[in-house]
Formats: structure tokens, sequence, C-alpha cells
């Protein structure tokens, strides 16, 4: 008997033994132990020396580069004598040995290397603003602004068009203020004066263009430089080989005005660089 009492009271002993202090405080300090782990995690993987470095940019592909150059050459190619001969049916300029091609009503006066000449300015700048908006300073290919619809560059296109034909009109009104054509002109005269009145029209007209299609940083820079190097070019050819002249020229054979129609072209080539640029890369 006494040996199951003490068996019995060993027993009921360990049942009643009061839990250790240690496994208490263990089992009430859990929560907070394993909330400062997690902080302490957080902390460390926060450090400067811990933090993930930005994922690299994907490379711009040698094959996208060539195929939006050539889209561009081509366009340029097509559209530029078309151009030009706005400028030669009102007697702006004419070439040295011109090829004549007659549309209807409409006489294309134009040359064989001025295919070549206005597809190099459009691979220039077909292939250039799209890729300066992905490797603009402080920003990346993500942040590059989004390529115009197919109806806005078209548009863009056809304004920097209108640009082309105004200029070389009012260049033929002013030219001669007689004549039954110039009376349109007139009223403009009066209010800017003979000597301002082309390039008045023809920065405003150029200004307002690049507001409505672009405002881009890469634009403006691009659209700036063409200004200044198409009429460079042009003074090159006209005083060198002597292609073509001009029949009002300013300046080394050029008219002052024509910088202006260069800087027009900048929108509209360079929103057709970007919507080829986009839809081929998201072809590949």
């Amino acid at each position: 008997r006494s040996t199951v009492c003490n068996g019995s009271c060993t027993s009921h002993r360990s049942r009643r033994a009061a839990p250790s202090p240690t496994g208490s405080r263990s089992r009430r300090g859990g929560g907070s132990y394993i909330l400062a782990k997690a902080l302490n995690s957080s902390k460390s993987r926060n450090r400067p020396g811990n933090q993930r470095e930005p994922e690299p940019q994907a490379a711009i592909s040698s094959q996208l580069l060539g195929n939006v150059a050539i889209a561009s050459f081509a366009s340029g190619a097509v559209l530029g004598p078309m151009l030009d001969g706005l400028h030669s049916s009102n007697n702006v300029l004419h070439y040295a040995n011109p090829t004549t091609i007659t549309l209807g009503a409409y006489t294309l006066e134009t040359c064989w290397w001025v295919l070549v000449l206005f597809g190099v300015a459009g691979v220039i700048l077909g292939v250039s603003v799209p890729l300066l908006d992905r490797v603009w300073p402080g920003r990346d290919q993500a942040q590059a602004p989004p390529a115009p619809s197919w109806p806005a560059v078209l548009l863009c296109i056809s304004l920097f068009v209108a640009q082309y034909g105004l200029s070389g009109a009012l260049d033929r009104a002013l030219a001669d203020p007689g004549s039954a054509g110039s009376a349109w002109v007139q009223p403009l005269v009066a209010l800017l004066g003979a000597g301002h009145t082309q390039d008045v029209v023809l920065i405003a007209y150029a200004a307002l263009h690049y507001l409505a299609f672009d405002r881009t940083a890469p634009g403006l820079l691009m659209s700036a430089l063409t200004a200044l190097c198409g009429p460079a070019i042009e003074v090159a050819l006209i005083n060198g080989p002597h292609l073509y002249s001009y029949t009002h020229p300013q300046v080394a054979g050029i008219p002052l005005w024509i910088a202006w129609v260069y800087f027009c072209g900048g929108p509209a080539v360079g929103n057709l660089g970007r919507r080829i640029w986009a839809d081929m890369e998201a072809s590949e």
C-alpha cells in the first residue's frame, strides 16, 4: 500500500508541480521575440549594402535600328521630292540638271540626288528622335514618351507639307506684290512689314507646330539642329558643285526663312520615326 501510495503521491505531486519560470517567460515572450526578429531582418534588408541593384535595361537591338532606318529612308525619299516640288513650282528654286515630272496640273521639278538627300535626312531624324527618347539623361526606356498614333502622325506631316507650300507661296507673292495671286498676302505685309512677313509667319507656324505635336527636349534639340544644319548643307551644295539655286537668295545663296521650314520638319519626321519604332518594336 505504501508503494502504491508513494507512486500515487509522486504522480500527484508531478501533476501539481508549478510550471518552470523559464518556460513561462519563453511562452509569454515568444510573440515579442518573433516581432523583434522580423524587425531586425527588415532593417538588415534595408541597409545600403544589402539593397538590390536595379535590373539592367534591355539593349536596343541593331536589327530594330536597321529596320527603323530603312523605313525612315524610304519615307524621306518619297516625301522629300514632292515637298521640293512645292518650291520649284512657286519659282523659289531651280536645279542645274532637273528631272521634270508632270502630274496633271502639277509639275514636279527635282533631281535624282534629292531622293538620297531627303532619305538620309529621314534616317537622321527618324532614328535619332526615338533613340534620344530612350537614352535622354535622367530617363530610362520605360519613361520614353508614348509614340503618337498614326492619325496624329499623318496630321503632323500634313501640316508640315502645308507650311512647306506656304513658304513657297509667300516667297512668290512677296517677290511680285502686284500679281493677281498676291492679294492675300497684302494684309500681312501691312501688319508685319514686307521685310519681316515671311520670317514671322513661318517662325510662328513652326513654333506652334512643335508645341502641338512634340513638346519634348529630344524633339526640340533635333528640330534646332535641323534648322542649323539643313541651311548649312544647302550653302555647300549651292556654292560648291552649284547643283541648284534660289531665285531670291539673302545670305550665301539661300533665303534665311528656309531655317524655319527645316525646324517645322523636325516634329513631322521625328514623330514618324517614333511611330515606326513603336510598331517595329512591338512586332519583334
